[in-house]
């Protein structure tokens, strides 16, 4: 899968957007309490309320509930809508793919086949010029979803592709054929 070498256990969800505003559970206390903060929506709750009072009361209950039944029944289904289309905008935003440099592993102390000299790994990004390079560089890299990037990761990422998270730019390639350094 790619990522698991970067993490014990299950991975968390660090860089994962949440623009929902209800759970499941907290759905319709949450919409009742702010549909009913509203005056109107309050106002049009206690005229009700009293026509269950008999002194009070003065045509049929029908006519005082089902308006107010009517516009939290609509509201509710425009805020559950709203909600689902925030889930699944999230949901897309944080399974898309990324590919993240895979760090080198260091020599072992027993590998004696090892041609690294110096402090650089090979695969570093100040020594791979051109786009034989950077093909070399997308090869030893693995695709991780944004939600699962955390801090450190080193994210190649293409022209005109969305930023996932806030980031540090360490290089920057020319659009082919423009003259690079």
């Amino acid at each position: 899968d790619g990522g698991g070498w970067r993490r014990r256990g299950k991975m968390k969800e660090m860089n994962a957007v949440c623009n929902q505003k209800y759970t499941v559970v907290n759905f319709l206390p949450k919409m009742l309490f702010e549909q009913f903060s509203m005056f109107y929506n309050f106002f049009f709750l206690a005229l009700a309320m009293s026509q269950f009072i008999p002194a009070l009361r003065v045509g049929l209950l029908a006519t005082y509930i089902g308006p107010l039944v009517f516009v939290l029944i609509i509201s509710i289904l425009k805020e559950a809508s709203d909600d689902f289309k925030r889930y699944r905008r999230d949901k897309e935003v944080n399974d898309f793919q990324y590919s993240v440099l895979l760090p080198t592993p260091p020599p072992s102390e027993t590998d004696t086949t090892s041609t690294t000299t110096g402090p650089d790994p090979p695969n570093d990004p100040a020594h791979i010029r051109g786009e034989e390079g950077l093909a070399a560089l997308k090869a030893a890299a693995a695709l991780v979803p944004s939600k699962c990037l955390k801090p450190g990761d080193v994210v190649l990422l293409d022209a005109n592709q969305r930023v996932p998270a806030d980031m540090v730019l360490l290089r920057a390639y020319p659009p082919e054929g423009a003259e690079g350094d």
